[in-house]
């Protein structure tokens, strides 16, 4: 409960943001994300506009020490482009998309419920179909790259060809070390050694 009520106050209309348009400029108000679009207001008296990637190139929610910046991308070819939060920034940029989803319900004879413990004396009863899992696909891209590439740590060769112009993570690429590391981290190894 204590996420959902963090979540929905930084993302909420209540909460200050900064629309960015496709030809630099950029509004300071409050909006929020609904089905891929960006609802934004300039007061909170007036009524949201919507928008959408023709015009806006995203937001940025929260104040410049603590904010979360989303940005309209293009992933797939032939695909409209899509809301993703920006992880990292810099010569690349690492994005992160993350669909949330109901599991899957097991089909039995009878549902069974999970018993949970919160400590002695303390059980309740949850449905164990009712929970939901988050699926997190990071994306990578140059600044002069029409669309963003997957950024799937168990396709070696893909990665070692996208980051050829980078000696030392092609050289971690090479090692089984690489494996230890995160896409956060792979990012931020390139943009401190392998840009100017």
């Amino acid at each position: 409960m204590f996420c959902f009520t963090l979540f929905e106050a930084i993302y909420s209309q209540n909460g200050k943001a900064t629309i960015l348009f496709k030809d630099g400029t950029s509004i300071e108000g409050y909006g929020d994300i609904e089905k891929g679009k960006i609802r934004f207001r300039i007061t909170k008296d007036e009524e949201p506009d919507i928008w959408d990637h023709t015009i806006v190139s995203g937001i940025i929610f929260g104040k410049l020490d603590v904010f979360k910046e989303f940005e309209y991308v293009t992933y797939q070819v032939g695909r409209k482009p899509e809301l993703l939060r920006v992880v990292k920034d810099g010569e690349i940029r690492l994005y992160e998309r993350q669909k949330w989803k109901k599991k899957r319900k097991k089909r039995r004879k009878r549902k069974r419920k999970k018993v949970r413990s919160l400590g002695p004396g303390n059980l309740f009863m949850v449905s164990a179909n009712s929970e939901e899992i988050s699926r997190k696909t990071y994306y990578i891209k140059r600044k002069d790259e029409p669309r963003a590439h997957d950024f799937n740590l168990n396709i070696k060769n893909a990665l070692i060809l996208y980051f050829q112009n980078c000696d030392v993570i092609r050289d971690i690429l090479l090692t089984k070390e690489y494996k230890k590391l995160t896409q956060p981290q792979i990012v931020d190894l390139y943009n401190l050694f392998c840009t100017d």
